[in-house]
């Protein structure tokens, strides 16, 4: 994942394009340091539900959290707060796009357009 670590060191948001919708495909790359998913083939309401719940956190969605280095504690401006800041502000700068590539997803695009998160 030596991409995301060179994007960081660039001053670029690294955007992955993950295989599918499940919760570890989701985790691994935002665990990582992906700012933003594009995840393909959504079809469903549910699974664009289920892809803001892995991908934000409280209260948002529910993904897990720990307060590491990585995150950024100790280091960087964005995680000096509290920790409701800091979910505040990783909730607004995840990007999170479901690509609409079938006929199911394209039925039910406005409702999956006006999902929270």
């Amino acid at each position: 994942m030596d991409f995301v670590r060179a994007a960081i060191l660039r001053g670029i948001d690294p955007m992955v394009r993950v295989k599918d919708h499940t919760r570890s495909s989701v985790l691994k790359m935002l665990d990582i340091g992906a700012t933003g998913l594009i995840i393909p083939c959504i079809e469903t309401v549910e699974q664009v539900k289920k892809l803001v719940e892995y991908g934000k956190y409280y209260p948002t969605g529910r993904r897990g959290f720990a307060m590491t280095r990585y995150g950024g504690f100790g280091f960087d401006e964005h995680a000096s707060g509290t920790v409701s800041e800091y979910f505040r502000i990783a909730n607004n700068e995840t990007l999170i796009i479901p690509q609409c590539e079938t006929r199911g997803c394209l039925d039910n695009i406005e409702e999956i357009a006006s999902i929270e998160g």
